[in-house]
């Protein structure tokens, strides 16, 4: 139970770690339910939670890259393709499950 506890804490520091890279900026809301971030050099960050019932999913993006965190309990497979689908994604540059 105590290895459980630890590796959930450290996949939290690892999230929060990569997040605090990417965003130096500010964030600003939009309508689509996105956050993006910009900074002076007009890279655009955007940041996307993704619904997969009671697990989670972000998809973060940078310019050209999508990187994937988490995607939910395995009979969510199809609900995180058809996002990334409609967000016209067709490749992703990292993908982090954190969970065992």
């Amino acid at each position: 139970m105590k290895r459980k506890h630890i590796l959930g804490r450290a996949s939290g520091i690892t999230l929060l770690a990569l997040l605090s890279l990417f965003a130096n900026q500010y964030f600003t809301n939009s309508d689509n339910g996105k956050q993006e971030v910009h900074n002076h050099n007009s890279n655009t960050m955007e940041v996307h939670f993704i619904d997969v019932g009671q697990g989670d999913s972000i998809l973060i993006e940078i310019d050209d890259s999508a990187m994937l965190i988490d995607a939910g309990e395995n009979n969510q497979g199809n609900t995180v393709v058809k996002y990334l689908q409609s967000q016209d994604i067709d490749r992703l540059d990292y993908v982090i499950g954190t969970h065992p």
